[in-house]
């Protein structure tokens, strides 16, 4: 998904979205309110919680979160982290 983001000019990292300049120098970070508003700021395609698939390999706990959504760690800024759970 970081890659992706770098295709449409822009930088994901744990903390931010920011746009890449045409000096390759990150901007300041776009305001985000939701999850969705990262997937639309980078055109990729967004799924409701309930479409996910999650990494097995991170165990019962998480499989059986049912409100374990993405909206917590932009809230947290922790987004690759999350990003990595749930779309892996």
């Amino acid at each position: 998904m970081r890659a992706h983001a770098l295709e449409q000019e822009f930088t994901l990292n744990e903390y931010s979205l920011r746009p890449v300049g045409s000096t390759g120098v990150p901007g300041e970070p776009v305001e985000i309110h939701s999850e969705k508003d990262i997937f639309d700021y980078i055109d990729y395609p967004y799924k409701i919680p309930e479409e996910r698939k999650l990494n097995k390999s991170w165990g019962q706990c998480v499989s059986t979160c049912t409100e374990f959504s993405l909206c917590r760690f932009v809230r947290s800024k922790s987004v690759s982290v999350s990003l990595r759970l749930l779309y892996v």
